[in-house]
């Protein structure tokens, strides 16, 4: 019965309606945590870029070798000729060895950086590799000898390079 003002006392719900909301924010959670759950990816099953996880090194077939060699050839005689700078030559030994090692091993030399080629868990990415890669560093990236205020060893770079090749046998 409403008082003199007007107004209503307040009302006491009975208590089933709150257990009631309680299950139904349960089970509100419950449907939104299930298909979160359903929808989502498996994990791995163990940590990526293991031992077990690398793929193995193979032999690289003679042509490629061939070529490789040609390739790293080319360049060292582009570059005693003048057509090639320091940068230049670097670039080349770098796709060449790269792309070596890619048909040697299956695994994208050309879009590792330094860091990923030393770290590999293929020997020859993270030995040789790595070593003629990190030498092409310097002159690829700071714009040659005059940038960096040394000289190039055009004649080591090409020898680390070739011994690189021979790394997949």
């Amino acid at each position: 019965m409403p008082a003199a003002d007007g107004l209503h006392p307040p009302v006491a719900y009975a208590g089933h309606w709150t257990v009631l909301a309680v299950l139904l924010l349960l089970l509100a959670a419950g449907a939104v945590l299930g298909v979160l759950r359903a929808t989502r990816t498996p994990a791995a099953p163990g940590p990526v870029g293991t031992e077990s996880d690398a793929p193995e090194a193979t032999v690289l077939p003679a042509a490629q070798r061939r070529r490789a060699h040609h390739d790293l050839d080319e360049a060292g005689r582009r570059y005693a000729s003048g057509d090639l700078d320091d940068r230049g030559l670097a670039l080349a030994v770098s796709a060449t060895v790269r792309e070596a090692a890619a048909t040697a091993s299956g695994v994208p030399a050309s879009a590792l950086a330094l860091a990923d080629l030393r770290t590999s868990p293929v020997p020859q990415l993270a030995g040789p590799v790595a070593a003629v890669v990190a030498a092409c560093y310097p002159p690829a990236f700071a714009g040659g000898a005059a940038a960096r205020g040394t000289a190039l060893d055009a004649t080591a770079l090409l020898a680390a390079a070739r011994a690189a090749v021979d790394a997949w046998t």
